[in-house]
């Protein structure tokens, strides 16, 4: 509420924001009009404490009810980051297909098999760092341009889940310079 008083009238006059219309943005400044008949000393108290207690109700109902739609769908979003679900099946357990369970996958590399995971989520304390790698090289000199092949195995079970495949180059470190590009990939260091 805005409230407006005039020594020479002893009366104060007022408006409610959600009523001024909304400012030209071109425009530095604005004049909001106040209705003389909003005189302060005639207000109905009691309807502006029954709109006041409908808006708290309101506003407490919202944020109820965003509060259970989190509970019911914290499901469709990483427990670590909060990323949404991108897709979900059911897939064989075993290779005899006799026992099946639910493969999550999130937007932020997040997978889940059941209650395992395949591959952690960048935000997860437990993700790996590129030291918990152990990266072995290869040299074919007859390979015309990539002569140096790196693979990185990983030394945690954390490390493990994080498949970064094999780098190639024409010398050892452009090699390594592909597994780390791809560990940054998963490790959402984008500019790394």
């Amino acid at each position: 509420m805005l409230v407006k008083y005039i020594e020479e009238t002893n009366e104060a006059y007022w408006i409610l924001l959600r009523d001024i219309p909304p400012p030209d943005q071109m425009r530095q400044t604005f004049t909001i009009q106040i209705p003389k008949e909003n005189t302060l000393s005639t207000i109905s108290w009691v309807n502006i404490n029954n709109h006041v207690r409908k808006v708290t109700g309101d506003k407490l109902t919202t944020r109820e009810q965003i509060e259970q739609f989190r509970k019911e769908f914290k499901e469709y979003l990483c427990p670590f980051c909060g990323s949404e679900l991108i897709s979900r099946i059911d897939a064989p357990a075993d290779p005899s297909e006799d026992h099946w369970d639910v493969r999550d996958t999130f937007s932020c590399g997040f997978q889940r098999f059941g209650n395992f995971i395949e591959q952690p989520c960048p935000s997860d304390p437990r993700f790996p760092q590129f030291e918990d790698f152990e990266l072995h090289y290869s040299y074919i000199p007859e390979e015309p341009i990539h002569k140096w092949q790196c693979f990185a195995i990983g030394k945690t079970d954390m490390a493990r889940k994080l498949g970064l495949g094999f780098g190639l180059g024409e010398t050892k470190e452009e090699a390594r310079n592909q597994i780390l590009k791809e560990y940054n990939h998963y490790a959402k260091n984008e500019n790394n």
